[in-house]
């Protein structure tokens, strides 16, 4: 198996070609010599299944013919292999000698044949030169095919269409059809093995015209193993999904890729002897009892798929996903999904890799990871956790104004590292009256040799500050005359902590484009305003003047999708993230996210709602209890 390694109990091994071939000497599992009998588990076990039998496979010179081909010679397989390639056939013949045994040559088992499998006179003519040189045939593999570049249904053109549709299907007719006339004239039965495509099954977006040629495919192995049983040629299509081959990524994007891996239960995609291993199985009389079979070589995307994708062939979830993941933007930036990992403090009281372990989860999941000020790892150390290509966020508290020298630090500090966007944290400075703490007699930042407040802990100004007044004192009221000093940071500034309509109308005036509506989840002020119940009516009177996010009590997909309809263009996850960082680390973060965004998605697939556009996501999709109630009055309801 190219790249990867074999145990050394496998019952395979690899030859000096590469070519994955079984492992006669490999041991006993213990209690297998004491298995209970029966006439076939009496019958011996040869390595060479196919001793005596001959091979057609059309399209054998790429690399899944080629590995095939060395397969089935290992097998004990005549093999005959067909390209419209010359010099892709005459590059395998080394390859294939190498599978055979010493001394043994090359001709009298393996004929290459150049021709065009589209045209029915060189497919006969393949036929009939197998027949010619080695008497007979008993297999044959129909892998000729291409993949159309990814397009929109609405790009592709009739000229597409006659290519794709010729390669994949006519040529798979012809094949079939000439194949299966000299096996039934021969008379001793066979095996005709398809190959098609998960395409076939479930469709792919973007290429529907590939995805209709494998539907033909399995179409037309289904109806040859009805007409051609009686003959005792057996018939089966096996389904791909993608097959690590040279040039298996054209046609899909880095992101297609990534969800298709995601796809799969098996952490990685299929190579060619995943395909060779079955169609062997398939030639072989392991298979005798075997026809109009699909057998799919997907690594469980279709299992996968059940939990993961939705009803048919997942077009409508596709086109859904499409939409949502280009549906918000945070100042220009593209965001896959309306979720962010709000700046929580001290994370390393929760687990050792504290905020690296946030910060490595929130990029492998596409999700904006802020920084906070009062964090356990450094300002540098979080920029080189989320790459060179990260966007950074740095969030402050901001001392007090006579503490400007100590923002200016921590500031060009940050600008140093490549934080670009700049939150801004209102009113929560200091801890709140926490009954449960006293309850339990904890206190994160008195007594804990986790809790080092690095970003300030390793800066030369605070400590200096720090080491003469024993603290510094945060500023508790920040004015528009505060804000426009802070205006001298070179980006983007969004202020954390909107409580009211006159802050979200006075940043609006400060000339601020985000504010997070929040009320840092009830976690330091009792009796505050109701986050949720605050947000429509911060929207209705700014408006499309700023970008809103929200925060404060998110949970939940459902959470999500709830604070979106009222107002909210993104929302920030405080609670949930640290839950999964305490209980598994970067993992525990990663299924957080995953979790929440599969809920969304769920959420929104079952209220029929296409997408977080604000045309189809708003206030008409909520429904009150007032409301229900409201709908049945004047019925006696008890």
């Amino acid at each position: 198996m190219l790249g990867r390694q074999n145990s050394v109990n496998s019952t395979l091994s690899r030859s000096s070609s590469g070519i994955i071939v079984p492992n006669m000497h490999a041991p006993v599992r213990p209690g297998m010599e004491r298995a209970p009998t029966s006439m076939a588990l009496n019958k011996p076990l040869s390595r060479l299944r196919l001793d005596g039998q001959v091979a057609l496979i059309f399209g054998g010179g790429g690399k899944i013919g080629i590995e095939t081909a060395g397969r089935l010679l290992v097998e004990g397989a005549t093999v005959a292999i067909v390209d419209i390639d010359q010099p892709a056939l005459q590059s395998a013949i080394p390859v294939l000698r190498a599978a055979l045994p010493t001394g043994v040559p090359i001709e009298s088992r393996l004929l290459t044949i150049a021709a065009d499998a589209t045209i029915e006179e060189d497919v006969e003519a393949c036929v009939k030169k197998t027949l010619q040189r080695f008497d007979r045939l008993d297999i044959a593999l129909l892998n000729a095919g291409v993949r159309e570049e990814a397009k929109s249904l609405f790009d592709q053109s009739e000229e597409d269409y006659e290519h794709i549709m010729s390669v994949n299907v006519k040529s798979a007719f012809f094949c079939v059809k000439h194949v299966a006339a000299a096996m039934r004239v021969l008379g001793n039965g066979g095996s005709i093995i398809f190959r098609s495509s998960i395409a076939g099954l479930r469709g792919f977006p973007d290429q529907a015209i590939y995805s209709t040629s494998r539907f033909a495919v399995r179409g037309l192995a289904l109806s040859a193993a009805e007409e051609l049983g009686q003959f005792n040629i057996r018939v089966n299509t096996i389904h791909t999904s993608i097959i690590a081959t040279p040039g298996y990524k054209e046609g899909w994007s880095k992101e297609n890729l990534a969800e298709v891996k995601e796809d799969t239960s098996l952490p990685r995609f299929g190579m060619p002897d995943d395909v060779a291993s079955v169609v062997a199985f398939l030639a072989s009389d392991d298979s005798r009892f075997m026809t109009g079979g699909c057998l799919k070589i997907d690594g469980g995307s279709e299992a996968k798929g059940y939990v993961y994708g939705s009803a048919s062939t997942r077009e409508t979830t596709n086109k859904n996903r499409a939409v949502y993941k280009k549906c918000t933007t945070l100042l220009g930036e593209k965001l896959q999904f309306p979720i962010a990992l709000a700046p929580v403090r001290v994370l390393k009281i929760f687990n050792l890799s504290g905020e690296i372990a946030a910060t490595k989860a929130a990029a492998k999941e596409a999700v904006p990871y802020i920084f906070s000020s009062a964090a356990t790892a450094t300002i540098e150390d979080v920029a080189e956790a989320i790459g060179k290509d990260g966007q950074r966020r740095y969030q402050l508290y901001w001392p007090s104004r006579e503490h400007d020298d100590i923002t200016i630090s921590l500031l060009s500090r940050a600008k140093k590292a490549g934080y670009g966007v700049l939150f801004v944290t209102l009113y929560t400075y200091i801890i709140g009256w926490r009954p449960s703490d006293m309850d339990n007699g904890y206190n994160p930042f008195m007594g804990s040799d986790r809790v080092n407040v690095e970003p300030g802990l390793t800066d030369p100004v605070f400590r200096k500050q720090f080491k003469e007044r024993h603290g510094v004192q945060i500023e508790q009221m920040l004015d528009t005359a505060a804000l426009e000093w802070m205006q001298h940071w070179d980006g983007p500034i969004i202020l954390k902590g909107i409580q009211t309509v006159g802050d979200a109308v006075k940043a609006v005036e400060a000339g601020v484009q985000v504010i997070i509506v929040s009320n840092h989840g009830g976690r330091q002020q009792d009796g505050g305003n109701s986050s949720p119940g605050i947000l429509p009516h911060i929207k209705d009177a700014v408006g499309d003047k700023l970008t809103i996010f929200f925060d404060s009590g998110v949970g939940s997909g459902v959470d999500i999708a709830k604070a979106m309809a009222l107002g909210a263009d993104c929302t920030l996850i405080g609670r949930p993230y640290v839950y999964g960082l305490a209980l598994g680390g970067e993992q525990g973060v990663s299924h957080v996210l995953k979790s929440l965004v599969g809920e969304l998605e769920l959420t929104l697939h079952l209220s029929e709602i296409p997408s977080v556009d604000k045309k189809d996501l708003n206030r008409s999709v909520l429904v009150q209890e007032d409301d229900l109630f409201n709908t049945v009055k004047g019925i006696d309801i008890h």
